[in-house]
């Protein structure tokens, strides 16, 4: 019967120890293009001068914007929409608006009844607010859908609207496990 060698178990090498070394070299390559560049000598002003200014666009051409009217592909583009067209005056908006501001009110005398330490006058001022920001969202809801419908998602005027009734939930929420 022959015997075998005893063999050593082959080690993983991990790699570790190579990536180190990468970034190593990596961060010395760096520093040494550093040091070369500000090795170079740099033009001078003269005494009482300012250095020149350098463009650093001098290089690229003048670029006009996209233009208004047909696109390429034929259809019709439509710009920004630079005013709200009285769509902030619009007695839906501002009813509900003149609600979330009460409703704001009542938040700030909650926060303070609660950092005083009386949760009843707490939860009776978060729990009307959290009512008339319920009815502020409901009363604007098939408004804002109708206006998103005409006049597009990304009208400025339409973002400025679902950014308040966004607001208006997020408070809502905060509120929500709050009871009498």
């Amino acid at each position: 019967m022959t015997r075998r060698p005893h063999r050593r178990p082959s080690r993983d090498r991990s790699p570790a120890p190579l990536a180190v070394t990468l970034l190593a070299l990596a961060v010395i390559g760096i520093g040494w293009a550093g040091w070369v560049n500000r090795s170079r000598p740099q033009p001078a002003a003269a005494p009482g001068e300012s250095p020149p200014e350098i463009d650093p666009f001098a290089d690229l051409d003048d670029e006009r914007g996209p233009r208004r009217g047909i696109s390429p592909g034929g259809r019709r583009r439509s710009g920004p929409v630079t005013a709200d067209d009285g769509l902030l005056a619009d007695p839906t908006w501002t009813s509900a608006v003149a609600l979330a501001e009460r409703a704001f009110d009542l938040v700030a005398e909650a926060e303070a009844a609660e950092l005083a330490g009386d949760r009843s006058t707490f939860a009776d001022r978060a729990v009307a607010a959290r009512d008339l920001l319920s009815q502020a969202i409901e009363a604007t809801a098939s408004w804002e859908t109708d206006i998103q419908a005409a006049r597009g998602e990304t009208a400025p005027v339409v973002r400025k609207i679902v950014r308040e009734r966004n607001r208006w939930f997020d408070q809502r929420a905060k509120y929500r496990r709050v009871g009498k």
